[in-house]
C-alpha cells in the first residue's frame, strides 16, 4: 500500500479531502504511527525487523555512529568490537558514562578500562567506547540493531512494515484525523488506540495451537 492508496482509504473513513487534510499532514502522521507499530511489533517478536552492520575501528576515535548512515535506530540489541585485526570479539556492555563517580579523560579511561571488557554509552547517535581503540582495524566494530524507518515525504512511499499491518496505521491515523475534527475526546482516541494494538498484539503474539503438546505438571 503506498500513502496515496492509504490517503484514499483514509480520507473515505474520515470523510475528509485533500483540502481538509493536506498530503503533508498525512506524511507527518503515518511517519509518527508507523514507528508506534514498528516498536510494538519489535517487542513482541525477538529479533524482528533486526539488522546488522559492520564499521571500521580508527585509531584513537572514540565514538561510532550505529547505523554508519547517520539514521538513529529504533533500538541497539548488541554492539561486539575486536580491538586488534584478527584479535578477540568481546561484546560491549552498555551503561551510562554520567553514572560513574572517577574522570572522562583519556588517561583515567586507558587506566580504568580493559579491552577485554569493554564498555560503550550512548550519546546522542553515537556509541562511545570505553577503552579508546587505540589501533585500526577493518570491520572491526559490529552492531545489531532495528532501523529507524524513514519519514514519508511522498505519496509514492510505502511503509516498511509487513503490509498486513498497513491498514491498521491507516486507523490509527484516522483515530489522529478525527480527534483533531472533534469527533473524538482525548480519552475515546486512547481507548480507540488501545484496542488497535490489543488486536495487533493478539495476532502476533504466540498461541497454543495444540493444547495436547503442551507440557503438564506432574
Amino acid at each position: 500500500m503506498t500513502i496515496a492508496q492509504a490517503n484514499t482509504i483514509l480520507r473515505l473513513i474520515t470523510n475528509t479531502n485533500s483540502v481538509t487534510v493536506s498530503d503533508a499532514n498525512t506524511y507527518r502522521l503515518y511517519s509518527e504511527r508507523q514507528k508506534q507499530v514498528l516498536k510494538t511489533l519489535t517487542d513482541l517478536k525477538e529479533g524482528y525487523m533486526e539488522t546488522t552492520q559492520s564499521q571500521d575501528l580508527a585509531n584513537g576515535t572514540q565514538g561510532y555512529t550505529i547505523p554508519s548512515t547517520g539514521t538513529l535506530p529504533l533500538r541497539i540489541k548488541r554492539i561486539e568490537v575486536q580491538y586488534a585485526t584478527g584479535g578477540t570479539w568481546r561484546k560491549v556492555k552498555l551503561f551510562d558514562i554520567n553514572e560513574r563517580s572517577a574522570a572522562n579523560d583519556t588517561t583515567s579511561i586507558s587506566n580504568d578500562f580493559a579491552q577485554d571488557a569493554p564498555y560503550g554509552d550512548i550519546s546522542g547517535d553515537k556509541v562511545m567506547l570505553y577503552p579508546i581503540p587505540n589501533a585500526a582495524v577493518t570491520n572491526g566494530l559490529k552492531a545489531w540493531y532495528i532501523a529507524l524507518p524513514a519519514d514519508f515525504t511522498a505519496t509514492t512511499d510505502t511503509p516498511v512494515i509487513p503490509a498486513e499491518f498497513h491498514r491498521l496505521m491507516v486507523d490509527l491515523v484516522a483515530i489522529d484525523i478525527r480527534q483533531m475534527k472533534g469527533e473524538l475526546s482525548t480519552a475515546q482516541a486512547i481507548q480507540e488506540e488501545a484496542m488497535l494494538l490489543q488486536v495487533l498484539k493478539s495476532q502476533v503474539s504466540p498461541r497454543v495451537t495444540d493444547q495436547d503438546s503442551v507440557m503438564k505438571p506432574l
